[in-house]
């Protein structure tokens, strides 16, 4: 069988338009049809999405390799979830990649992130689901992990100390989508604890997702692969989202910044957008934790939440990146977390890995990676050496 007669065939079989191929590989509908007519040949990187979107290999669209077909996990995880074709190829993308880097990083003598397990102390079985006990086990992970009580600053680079590897994607709206997904969670056979988040949310969105897939992680680990979808009720996600809500915001430092501010009872759209800011989460998720904990009624909570939470973080000079949705980001190397590619840089600068190889592993261009070579780094600017005048070294 030709290449153009098996892209024909893997579509068919895929239940996909040749539009809908066209749109997640942004190239036009004729392209996909010239293909398989025969008449035009895909690029490498294309066939590789092709491969990826269609479940099969890129030697098995060359006529280098049969076909085998494998019912994994990861594809069993998909099925039935996740019907967008581009948002598929980019779980297909992330499990590709964590594929590569385990093996990777095995070659290197790398040690594995993590052993998939929680600590002893947080072991309540591997599928605990008791959302009463949510806000101690929450208090708990804090502690053990040497959080104390205060705001979590980053929860990305929290994520990256823990040895847990966070990648980001194109999920699609997570509230208006078809699908709402915000996130994943996979405990890798040789990784352990990887997560995937929605880079389309806010940032404020974003780490409500990691502290809720660190909740799999911790009490659900035996569950492989799990994806979160928008208002997804089952016992498992709804104690995730209460151990998220009190790990990112823990009730006693709630009320302290609330006391010391002499804030109680007097709350409204500003000083919520404050607190917020504060601990690094989203607006609305500010509102909801306020009213569960009867800070402000329901009334209140359903007033404020038509207030733009941009503008009030603007007009009071915060910073509202936080709180900004972004619509398509682009992403590169910023897909994944910077251990990853301070890693991918030593073993180029080791001769243990090509600065091609690193772009096909990473999935980036090789530009991008020269980047990341570069010796002749640009000199300081006149503003940054004077600012390096201020600390008597």
């Amino acid at each position: 069988m030709s290449l153009c007669q098996k892209l024909q065939q893997c579509r068919s079989q895929a239940r996909l338009t040749q539009q809908q191929v066209a749109d997640v590989l942004h190239v036009p509908r004729e392209s996909i049809s010239m293909w398989e007519q025969g008449t035009r040949v895909p690029g490498l990187k294309q066939l590789e999405d092709l491969a990826r979107l269609y479940s099969v290999t890129s030697d098995y669209l060359l006529g280098k390799s049969e076909l085998t077909p494998q019912l994994e996990e990861r594809e069993v995880l998909c099925r039935g979830l996740v019907e967008d074709p581009s948002v598929h190829l980019e779980f297909k993308r992330w499990f590709d990649f964590l594929d590569s880097w385990a093996d990777l990083t095995e070659q290197a003598g790398i040690p594995a992130g993590n052993n998939g397990k929680p600590p002893k102390k947080l072991d309540r079985g591997a599928d605990f689901k008791d959302g009463r006990q949510a806000p101690t086990l929450a208090a708990e992970a804090r502690k053990e992990f040497g959080l104390g009580g205060d705001a979590i600053p980053d929860v990305y680079t929290f994520l990256d100390e823990q040895h847990i590897l966070v990648c980001k994607a194109n999920l699609g709206d997570w509230q208006t989508g078809a699908q709402g997904i915000s996130g994943a969670f996979h405990n890798h056979r040789k990784l352990g604890y990887c997560i995937l988040v929605n880079a389309q949310n806010s940032l404020g969105r974003q780490s409500f997702t990691l502290a809720h897939e660190f909740a799999h992680a911790l009490f659900h680990y035996n569950c492989r692969s799990l994806i979160s979808i928008y208002k997804d009720p089952s016992p498992r996600e709804s104690f995730a989202d209460s151990f998220a809500s009190h790990f990112l915001v823990p009730i006693k430092t709630l009320n302290r910044v609330i006391d010391n501010a002499s804030w109680s009872g007097r709350l409204d759209q500003y000083k919520i957008i404050e607190l917020a800011h504060i601990f690094r989460v989203s607006y609305a998720f500010m509102l909801y934790r306020l009213r569960n904990e009867k800070h402000i009624t329901d009334d209140q909570r359903k007033a404020w939440e038509r207030c733009s939470p941009t503008a009030l973080a603007q007009q009071l000079g915060l910073d509202s990146d936080v709180f900004n949705k972004p619509t398509n980001p682009v992403l590169s190397l910023n897909r994944y977390p910077a251990s990853v590619v301070q890693t991918v840089r030593d073993l180029i600068f080791d001769d243990e890995l090509s600065p091609s190889q690193a772009a096909d592993l990473l999935d980036v261009s090789t530009a991008h990676v020269q980047a990341l070579l570069m010796t002749d780094l640009p000199p300081a600017t006149p503003e940054e050496q004077r600012e390096l005048c201020e600390y008597p070294f």
